[in-house]
């Protein structure tokens, strides 16, 4: 083996992983882990590589949601097997020495705002820039009226791209659904799919974003996500993960990320995995070596009769549920279950949206101040429905 700078090796490799990841097509002569340099670099290393074209061209881009000549069935099947995968995800944290519980929370000292149903906090959290972007709107098109909730947490670039992701994708989404001459399942599939491709083909900075959405079209709400900022439904008695982290290591994530022509680096203790030493999710909207392609799950309204199917991916709300959408510096913190038990405790104490979501972001950093300092932007979003 040749001699490695050992000055130049990141906290975390081996001299060996590190010289190994410096061979690759996509990384060598990388002294900078910067992300900045990461679109420059890929294209020398496609004029090198035409094999890296080919592998990454799978990335652009898919404009339905059933892969075209699959075996994914119907598009409610479809949903429905995502909704199974996003149930059954694993429910951890980074910080498990961390004891969120709900008689921890101050709700009390936060102002009531009982006319409002959605309310979002964020804060910078222990960073120098908060690059985390959240959006709430009322999408309306031919005679129908839908509402678009979302969190966005922006990487590489001062959160450039999570508020371009923001602040264009409901806009995207209404313009193909009002070109649609109905609507079901497949035809807003796609537009949510189709949207999410459009943006990505027009974002040409240097950073990334990950995306936790919900559309509410009639009856029904269609959960949207890339990366890992987790949406969870929250009931009287049950609580659910409605979207599944994209862990590059959890073998559906990791074969996305082969096909895209990349790689995952491991550290000598197994703990943490990133794309080519650098990108701690599998799917991204932005970052050019990672795929884009959304997960999608499906709430529907709740009748009389209407009883949950968790292990076969049917789920209902009804009216006084809640949903939480948060960027992974809730989740770093708390479990999809510690946080369903606040936002149950709060509700039965009578908090309003904007008490729960500044409680359980102020929950947040109090813990990390006394346990890890923590670090991360918190963005924090709760509906109740």
């Amino acid at each position: 083996m040749s001699a490695v700078d050992k000055t130049n090796i990141p906290p975390g490799f081996t001299p060996e992983a590190w010289e190994e990841l410096e061979k690759s097509p996509l990384i060598k002569n990388m002294k900078s882990r910067r992300p900045s340099a990461t679109s420059r670099l890929l294209e020398r290393s496609r004029a090198r590589c035409p094999e890296i074209v080919e592998k990454s061209s799978l990335k652009h881009y898919r404009w339905s949601y059933l892969k075209e000549g699959g075996k994914n069935g119907t598009t409610v099947e479809k949903l429905r097997f995502q909704t199974k995968q996003a149930v059954e995800s694993k429910d951890e944290k980074c910080f498990s020495e961390i004891a969120f519980a709900p008689e921890h929370l101050r709700f009390d000292v936060f102002e009531q705002n009982p006319k409002e149903n959605v309310a979002a906090v964020t804060v910078i959290g222990g960073k120098t820039i908060n690059e985390d972007a959240f959006c709430t709107e009322t999408i309306k098109f031919k005679g129908t009226t839908g509402h678009f909730f979302g969190v966005f947490d922006g990487h590489g670039d001062r959160g450039r791209c999570a508020g371009f992701v923001a602040d264009a994708l409901p806009s995207c989404i209404k313009e193909l659904l009002s070109k649609a001459e109905k609507l079901n399942e497949t035809i807003i599939t796609d537009a949510i799919t189709q949207a999410i491709g459009q943006l990505e083909k027009k974002w040409d900075g240097e950073g990334g974003t990950t995306a936790t959405c919900a559309l509410k079209i009639e009856d029904h709400i269609y959960l949207i996500n890339v990366g890992d900022s987790r949406t969870i439904l929250v009931k009287k008695e049950s609580v659910y993960s409605l979207t599944e982290d994209a862990n590059p290591k959890e073998n559906r994530f990791e074969r996305a990320v082969k096909k895209m022509g990349s790689f995952i680096v491991s550290n000598p203790e197994g703990t943490i995995h990133k794309v080519l030493g650098m990108c701690s999710v599998a799917r991204d909207i932005g970052m050019e070596f990672l795929s884009a392609q959304p997960k999608l799950a499906l709430l529907s309204a709740g009748k009389a009769e209407g009883k949950d199917l968790p292990e076969e991916g049917v789920l209902f709300y009804r009216e006084g549920d809640y949903l939480v959408l948060a960027s992974d510096g809730l989740w770093n913190d708390a479990t999809t279950q510690e946080v369903g038990k606040a936002i149950q405790w709060m509700d039965s104490k009578g908090a309003t949206p904007n008490q729960m979501a500044l409680a359980l972001v102020q929950e947040t950093q109090d813990l990390r101040l006394g346990a890890h300092g923590g670090v991360d932007n918190v963005t924090v979003m709760v509906v109740k429905l």
